[in-house]
């Protein structure tokens, strides 16, 4: 507030330096006007000079410690044939789900707090299983329909082939 000046305060002791000097004769604004006056000026002073609080970010937790949103979702069933590869790309790092078309980064993390973090754990469920997860998060406009096809497309690399695919969809879905 030091670097505040009040030249903006001038400007409203010459408007009642001036009604002080009218006549009694002369028509003024009424009692209830200048009431609405002067809480103009206060609420404009408040707003102007009013203490904004500074926005914090919470210590980084561990993920022991905290809740996580995994516990809401409903976590992917495996088979257990598969579970013996899940412990090996638990150790690699999860995949760009947003490269399908239709998953942004939103539906990446909720993805990823199922449990689905590559391709091959996506291509391996089927369009309801995804719709669950999404659901039980919150989002219910997406359409999974062709996400577990573009996903075993990624997880064999073939990259070109899932390019044309994509170019055939909007938004996830066949166009």
């Amino acid at each position: 507030m030091r670097g505040k000046s009040w030249i903006s305060v001038a400007p409203l002791a010459l408007v009642l330096s001036g009604c002080a000097q009218q006549d009694s004769t002369a028509p003024g604004l009424p009692w209830w006007g200048w009431l609405i006056i002067i809480l103009v000026i206060f609420l404009l002073f408040w707003l102007v000079f009013r203490s904004r609080p500074v926005e914090e970010t919470p210590p980084p937790t561990h993920e022991a410690e905290a809740p996580t949103r995994a516990a809401e979702v409903p976590a992917v069933e495996q088979p257990a044939a598969e579970a013996a590869p899940e412990t090996v790309s638990a150790a690699l790092p999860p995949d760009d789900l947003t490269l399908l078309e239709g998953i942004g980064p939103k539906i990446n993390s909720i993805l990823q707090a199922a449990g689905v973090n590559t391709f091959a754990q996506l291509a391996a469920l089927e369009p309801q299983q995804i719709m669950a997860i999404l659901t039980a998060a919150g989002i219910r406009l997406a359409d999974a329909t062709t996400w577990p096809e573009q996903a075993g497309m990624a997880a064999r690399g073939e990259m070109q082939r899932l390019h044309l695919f994509q170019e055939t969809l909007k938004g996830g879905r066949k166009a």
